[in-house]
């Protein structure tokens, strides 16, 4: 999880490898994944995971 993460925001793919963002800027969303609480710096987060996919939360 990159910095500043907003809770229940759709998360996306970004440029560093093996980190997911909540900003678009042209990066693929990942479909049913949230973190559940936001962060201020990069870190781990409790996350929520639906499966099969889900359309969004």
């Amino acid at each position: 999880m990159l910095a500043n993460c907003a809770a229940d925001a759709a998360l996306h793919t970004s440029a560093r490898a093996g980190k997911l963002d909540d900003a678009a800027a042209a990066q693929t969303r990942i479909e049913g994944v949230t973190i559940t609480a936001a962060n201020a710096a990069a870190a781990a987060r409790p996350a929520i995971l639906t499966h099969p996919r889900s359309a969004s939360f």
